[in-house]
């Protein structure tokens, strides 16, 4: 287990893995629980002469507010309908022609790497490089290794645009050991490795349930003097999730608002997702709770995840 120091406003017991979570009046004192009230709001008494002639009225508005509100329902229906239309075609737009095409562009830019080569065109980094991100946006990450193979051939010297496009290949692809391999070439060719490097590797291993090798990454890049950002944070408490490390994660939350760096809706409810998993629902409540103090928006998948707990 990794020691975290861990600040307010959340604390957890070592012994027994609770959390409390202390949201603070602004005065530095806990909020009391709020008293509330509710008002009654009385319709006003119309007479009995004027009721006939209000009932007539009412009919009649009734009706034009049903016309406009079918009219509304019906431009809202086309506005979806056009938003599906455009989402699909973001979604075909990632690959020239269609993302079905993706294969066939592969292997038109192989071709043209083939062509360079013929003509007495030597390709640099920039043209390897264009390849392999071509080869990881497809999710080929065979193709990517070995556009890598013909770059070491033509001795072009790859860089961290290059190792970082292969191991995002690879975490697309399920390789987590190839992926960390990748990491040991990258220092054996002196490459400096960033957050992005070190996300990707964390990702995963986290797919493939690795949650102490993403752990280990974490500990490393932080040796490294690379602070981790919240992208890094999220791969490794989804890793914690998919291991079902309940308490990593919490540990985890804990370093994030110790070291002040923002949490996201999508931290807390990786997180949640992992007490879930253990059926530790007042941890996962009180993460909840926590969202709500640090006005983090939730979302469907934050109260799926909580309440799955209460099952």
């Amino acid at each position: 287990m990794i020691p975290v120091a861990i600040a307010p406003p959340i604390e957890i017991n070592a012994m027994t893995m609770t959390i409390e979570v202390r949201i603070s009046n602004g005065t530095g004192t806990p909020n009391s629980a709020a008293s509330s009230s509710s008002t009654t709001a009385t319709a006003p008494r119309t007479g009995s002469s004027d009721s006939k002639g209000a009932g007539a009225g009412k009919k009649t508005t009734g009706k034009k507010k049903a016309g406009e509100a079918r009219e509304g329902s019906a431009r809202l229906g086309g506005a979806r309908q056009g938003s599906a239309r455009l989402g699909r075609a973001r979604q075909g737009s990632a690959w020239p022609g269609g993302a079905r095409r993706g294969p066939a562009v592969l292997g038109e830019a192989r071709r043209l790497l083939d062509e360079m080569r013929a003509k007495g065109v030597a390709p640099n980094v920039i043209t390897f490089n264009a390849a392999i991100s071509a080869c990881e946006k497809g999710g080929q990450w065979e193709k990517a290794l070995e556009v890598f193979g013909g770059m070491l051939e033509a001795r072009v010297k790859p860089d961290i645009i290059t190792f970082n496009a292969l191991i995002s290949a690879c975490e697309k692809g399920g390789q987590w050991e190839r992926a960390l391999a990748l990491l040991g070439d990258m220092e054996a060719a002196g490459v400096a490795r960033d957050t992005y490097t070190y996300s990707a590797a964390i990702i995963a291993c986290g797919k493939a349930r690795q949650w102490r090798q993403a752990l280990e990454l974490l500990e490393e890049m932080k040796r490294s003097g690379i602070e981790p950002e919240v992208i890094t944070y999220n791969a490794a408490i989804s890793a914690c999730a998919t291991g079902s490390k309940w308490g990593h994660a919490l540990f985890l939350l804990g370093d994030m608002d110790a070291k002040h760096i923002g949490m996201s809706t999508i931290t807390f409810s990786t997180a949640i997702s992992a007490c879930a998993a253990c059926a530790k629902w007042e941890q996962a409540l009180a993460l909840l709770r926590w969202m709500a103090s640090r006005c983090v928006e939730r979302n469907t998948i934050s109260f799926n995840a909580a309440i799955s707990t209460c099952g």
